[in-house]
């Protein structure tokens, strides 16, 4: 299917594979995911905080959205990821969630 796309004909650079060596060179950093992420599901997004030693998931529980920030009105969601952007500082722990309370 994708070869029928116009898009799949565009030009575009050779990718290679990210090696271990590169991962380990990240700074520090968050993910943030929601429990019920209809597009990405979530033991994609634990396996990619487990097999990065700099990374850190705030998991939405209950959750089933895409997009979270400044979505959830959940100030344990918000205060993650406002601390992780003013300080460049995770959570202490690798795995850490927050229940979750949309306001419609």
């Amino acid at each position: 299917m994708a070869q029928g796309l116009v898009c799949a004909q565009w030009p575009h650079a050779q990718h290679n594979a990210v090696r271990p060596a590169t991962l380990s060179a990240l700074p520090p950093f968050l993910m943030i995911h929601a429990e019920y992420d209809p597009s990405t599901p979530l033991r994609g997004a634990v396996r990619l905080a487990d097999g990065i030693p700099q990374a850190h998931l705030v998991m939405a529980r209950g959750l089933s959205l895409h997009y979270l920030l400044d979505r959830t009105h959940t100030p344990c969601i918000e205060k993650a990821a406002s601390h992780y952007l003013l300080t460049g500082r995770t959570p202490e722990l690798k795995h850490t969630s927050c229940d979750v309370s949309l306001r419609h």
